[in-house]
């Protein structure tokens, strides 16, 4: 059965934010979804209201990028609220849209940046020290201090073009389509994220042979 979630926009006072979330949580919606939009209230703030105003649905972020916010804070911010929800978050992350002109970032090779944002999510997550030498991110030393309630926070992927929904179809457990919300749309971004479940589907039998 499909299930529904919904997006509450940053832009509201932290009494009205709170209070759309208990209304969430009270009705029949799955998930709230808070997008990571520049100059607007940050990120971590409106996922810990809205981890500490709800008890049933789950939280994510929808979404945030791998080039404003490293991914080693981005990992340490979805575990926190992760432990504050109880285990109820989903990472949601994307090549992003907002704040890139002003800060002077370029978003440059997207599907690998949110590749290898993911896999140093998940490093972290693990604990213990990493060594992460990537060619759009690095990391190196002592990670996090703590780990999620579950050992690893669930990762969305977002995107629109072939490359980052065929990267969702490899690596993530679960894919946001964005405005492809149409037949057609629908199709097209299932033949893509489609091709990466088959990639994915190909690395686990490799690792079943011990190659």
């Amino acid at each position: 059965m499909p299930t529904f979630g919904i997006a509450i926009f940053p832009e509201h006072a932290p009494r009205r934010f709170a209070e759309l979330c208990r209304r969430v949580d009270g009705g029949l919606f799955e998930q709230v979804w808070i997008p990571d939009e520049r100059f607007f209230r940050d990120l971590a703030v409106q996922l810990t209201l809205a981890a500490i105003n709800t008890e049933r649905v789950r939280i994510g972020s929808a979404v945030t990028d791998p080039f404003i916010r490293h991914p080693a804070l981005t990992a340490t911010l979805m575990a926190s609220v992760d432990e504050i929800s109880g285990g109820r978050l989903i990472a949601g992350i994307g090549a992003g849209v907002s704040g890139f002109k002003q800060l002077g970032v370029q978003q440059e090779r997207p599907q690998l940046a949110i590749r290898e944002g993911v896999a140093l999510m998940r490093a972290l997550w693990k604990g213990g020290d990493v060594e992460f030498d990537g060619k759009t991110t690095s990391f190196h030393g002592r990670g996090l201090e703590f780990t999620p309630p579950r050992g690893e926070v669930p990762v969305w992927i977002a995107g629109r073009g072939p490359a980052v929904l065929e990267l969702a179809g490899a690596v993530a457990q679960g894919v946001m389509v964005g405005a492809l919300a149409s037949e057609p749309g629908l199709r097209y971004a299932n033949e893509h994220i489609d091709k990466g479940l088959d990639v994915f589907s190909e690395v686990v039998k490799e690792a079943e042979r011990g190659l």
